[in-house]
């Protein structure tokens, strides 16, 4: 889901004085990850064949993305990109990113910050999605400020921190032989859908 431009504006006006002090309290129900061999492709759903053999449907939402990762240094991110970043929390409303991904444009998973949990979290480890909104020098990397409609994150990227960024490629690619993988949330009816496509490499 894309942010209108009003309110895109509004988060960005925002984050200088708000800080997500509630945001840290909840975790939202986990992604679900599928992966395969696409079969066949349809604007509102794909289908894919998993190792197992098993054909699963994974539901689209409008306008979803295709796209590959690739490895980049924190002197790829620039003001405005969205981004996910997992990142230890230091003190309200500020982290110290031990990972973070640059997303392709028209691809924002959720946003805020919340708990992360899974089996290299700690009980200090956040989930942050935002919008890039300042970039200046903090100690030892980059001191990023995040804009997201509930308020932001100051994060603390290490100079030497790998940064993994999504590069956009045509959907026309997306055809039946083609291994992708997709991470599904649920939309505001409760039906897990993905935005996106990934190949596990350059096309």
């Amino acid at each position: 889901m894309m942010l209108s431009t009003g309110l895109l504006a509004a988060a960005l006006a925002a984050c200088p004085v708000t800080v997500d002090r509630k945001a840290e309290e909840a975790s939202p129900a986990p992604p679900k990850g599928v992966a395969g061999e696409i079969v066949a492709v349809a604007e509102d759903h794909v289908d894919l064949r998993g190792k197992d053999g098993l054909l699963v449907t994974v539901p689209m939402t409008k306008g979803w993305t295709l796209s590959y990762a690739q490895k980049a240094s924190v002197e790829a991110i620039r003001l405005g990109q969205f981004i996910g970043s997992a990142n230890q929390a230091m003190r309200e409303g500020r982290g110290k990113a031990n990972e973070l991904r640059v997303f392709e444009a028209g691809y924002q998973p959720e946003y805020g910050t919340h708990i992360l949990s899974g089996p290299n979290a700690t009980a200090q480890t956040r989930m942050t999605h935002g919008f890039v909104f300042a970039i200046g020098q903090g100690e030892g990397g980059l001191l990023l400020q995040i804009a997201y409609p509930a308020g932001c994150r100051m994060l603390e990227v290490p100079a030497a921190l790998p940064v993994m960024v999504s590069v956009a490629v045509d959907r026309a690619i997306a055809r039946p032989g083609v291994a992708v993988s997709a991470v599904l949330r649920p939309d505001q009816e409760g039906v897990l859908r993905a935005s996106r496509l990934t190949l596990p490499a350059k096309p």
